[in-house]
């Protein structure tokens, strides 16, 4: 019987000073975390190599046979162990990253990752091979899996954010968020028609105009304004109507009218004259004349009537000498007019008068002549009696 009493020291020995991963370590000082994970893989292989630390026959062609079965190939030792020639026999020592009696078929892997006896970055992940472990950055971290440092997908731009998203980096992974304007999961972002949805803030007279994940606001037309506040434009005021000549223009909210003046007819845009006088529109007088003029009308009495044109009374010719009738006639007023009629022993008429001369009457002698005189001449005293002119 051969005591493997050594077999703890070596493969203690062997752990503690096994390279196998030495590779993976930085040649400076390692981080106060760092430090405490080997110790702790120290403290765990201590364990197992103690638990090792086993008594075993050694089969009786190997005992004492002063041969180097390590180098002769004929020792048992496990595929995972390493073989140690010795004076009386050999020595079988599982070997750094496996656990256990050292004779064949008894190395067994230590799973580092499940035992959490390995230094990997918390932000890694450790994935266990035979005799050792691996140690590979998340998604989202970079480094050697000992250091995982976040990457900022964002800056680098290895999001995957719609092009009208805003990305935003966290530990080991980012965000997308559709911006302003634009609705959806990040990754694909539709905009936002916020006039047809009613959350434009445009005022009440303004239009609203959807743009892409925007939208603008215009007053309407006769308003002025940002879009936000719109007020009425005076067109009258500012002179910016259409209206015709003859018109006249009216504010309206937003907008204008254009109505004809009196004495005009038409839309508003084009004004004719209204013949008042030939329409029957004017109020002249009965023994007035109307006259039309441009826009309105006139009136003025007739000859023989005097006054403003809508009253008209007759002037008496005749009293107020107006008359051109013959000093021996006389003058009669009539409505609008006068007469004239010679006066008796005149003829004419009565604008021109002359006497009248004795008649000549054939076959009278000279006497009765002078007899008929006598008698035109008594009538004519008769009549100074009667009163009679």
């Amino acid at each position: 019987m051969v005591s493997l009493a050594g077999t703890g020291s070596a493969f203690f020995g062997s752990w503690m000073g096994g390279g196998v991963r030495r590779s993976r370590r930085p040649s400076t000082p390692a981080a106060p975390r760092r430090a405490i994970s080997r110790g702790l893989i120290r403290a765990v292989a201590l364990a197992l190599a103690l638990a090792a630390t086993l008594t075993f026959a050694l089969p009786a062609s190997a005992q004492g046979t002063g041969e180097d079965e390590c180098a002769l190939g004929t020792h048992d030792c496990d595929a995972n162990a390493t073989c140690t020639d010795t004076p009386e026999s050999y020595v079988c020592t599982c070997n750094v990253g496996f656990a256990g009696e050292g004779t064949s078929g008894t190395c067994v892997n230590i799973d580092e990752c499940a035992l959490g006896t390995h230094d990997c970055d918390v932000n890694a992940t450790c994935t266990d091979i035979p005799g050792w472990f691996t140690c590979a950055c998340n998604v989202g971290f970079a480094g050697d899996g000992l250091t995982c440092t976040d990457v900022d997908e964002c800056n680098l731009g290895l999001d995957n954010c719609d092009v009208n998203a805003t990305c935003t980096n966290n530990l080991g992974s980012f965000d997308c968020t559709c911006n302003v304007g634009f609705a959806g999961d990040g990754l694909t972002c539709t905009d936002v028609d916020e006039c047809n949805l009613g959350l434009d803030n445009c005022g009440e007279n303004a239009v609203c105009v959807n743009t892409l994940g925007d939208f603008s606001c215009s007053c309407i037309v006769g308003f002025t304004g940002d879009g936000l506040t719109c007020t009425d434009v005076d067109e009258c005021a500012l002179g910016l109507d259409n209206c015709g000549e003859n018109a006249v223009c009216v504010n309206t909210l937003g907008d204008f009218s254009c109505s004809c003046i009196v004495g005009f007819e038409g839309d508003g845009l084009t004004c004719t004259d209204v013949d008042e006088c030939a329409l029957g529109l004017d109020n002249c007088g009965e023994n007035a004349l109307c006259v039309n003029t441009l826009g309105d009308f006139s009136c003025s009495c007739i000859v023989g009537f005097e006054g403003d044109g809508l009253t008209c009374t007759d002037v008496d010719e005749c009293a107020l000498g107006l008359d051109n009738c013959d000093t021996n006639a006389s003058c009669t007023n009539t409505l609008g007019d006068f007469s004239c009629a010679c006066n008796v022993g005149y003829t004419g008429d009565g604008l021109s008068c002359s006497p009248v001369g004795p008649p000549s009457v054939p076959g009278l002698g000279r006497f009765a002549l002078m007899v008929l005189a006598a008698g035109l001449s008594g009538l004519g005293a008769w009549r100074l009696r009667r009163g009679f002119v």
